[in-house]
């Protein structure tokens, strides 16, 4: 299904409204592609970085959000680490709604890979954010002693940059 959307990228605003809108194994179906979509050509979703941002909130199914914490991770990672050229164009309220989203990804009741996903997110943001290193550190420190093995293993790695 990416190879279908990668062909005819003019596909890619229905995929994105069945990930962002349909709580449902379609829903979580169409998340996955999305995430292979924006990992093989992250340009495709510029053009739809409002919908993307501004749907983020609405997402429950756990199915759903790993692929979307993944790619607000793969965004960010791509905005403050590659050549100017080469930046998706985030703006402030993009980032907030990464922001947003990824705190409720870290302290809600779901799985740990959107929550690993999540710290590496707002690791980036803090760069800009200045209020989310102290809060994302405090929520480590926090959640560290009951989390998983995953989940300690990844916040040691974030509390390490951020001391």
């Amino acid at each position: 299904m990416a190879r279908e959307i990668l062909r005819e990228p003019e596909l890619l605003p229905h995929l994105l409204e069945l990930a962002l809108t349909e709580n449902s194994t379609t829903g979580s179906r169409a998340a996955w592609v999305l995430e292979f979509v924006v990992k093989k050509a992250p340009h495709l979703l510029y053009a739809h970085l409002d919908r993307f941002c501004e749907g983020l909130h609405a997402v429950t199914p756990d199915s759903s959000i790993r692929p979307l914490a993944k790619i607000c991770e793969l965004l960010l990672t791509s905005h403050f680490n590659a050549a100017e050229k080469e930046r998706p164009p985030l703006n402030d309220l993009h980032k907030a709604a990464m922001t947003e989203a990824c705190f409720d990804w870290l302290i809600g009741p779901g799985k740990v890979a959107p929550k690993a996903y999540s710290m590496k997110s707002l690791l980036l943001l803090g760069r800009e954010i200045k209020w989310v290193h102290p809060q994302l550190k405090g929520l480590l420190e926090q959640h560290y002693a009951k989390g998983s093995a995953a989940y300690k293993a990844r916040a040691r790695q974030i509390l390490k940059i951020l001391s």
